[in-house]
């Protein structure tokens, strides 16, 4: 894998739960991303790292707290 990753190397990086055209309307939001000569890549060592980042990142729990696991959530 190159160190720059073009657009459709993104979606191919993401598996594939993006097309093309999310990726062009989100660049500004995906780490590592810059323009050149009018056209766009990705930082490869930075776009991974954040991947990595949020997919280890703790989620909050979907039950409200003080929620028992009773019929009538009482």
């Amino acid at each position: 894998m190159s160190k720059y990753l073009t657009v459709k190397e993104v979606v191919l990086l993401l598996n594939e739960k993006r097309s093309e055209k999310w990726v062009y309307q989100h660049k500004r939001e995906i780490p590592g991303f810059f323009e050149l000569a009018g056209s766009y890549f990705f930082d490869a060592e930075i776009l991974q790292e954040s991947l990595k980042q949020r997919a280890l990142k703790k989620t909050a729990s979907k039950r409200p707290i003080g929620y028992d696991d009773n019929r009538h959530n009482l």
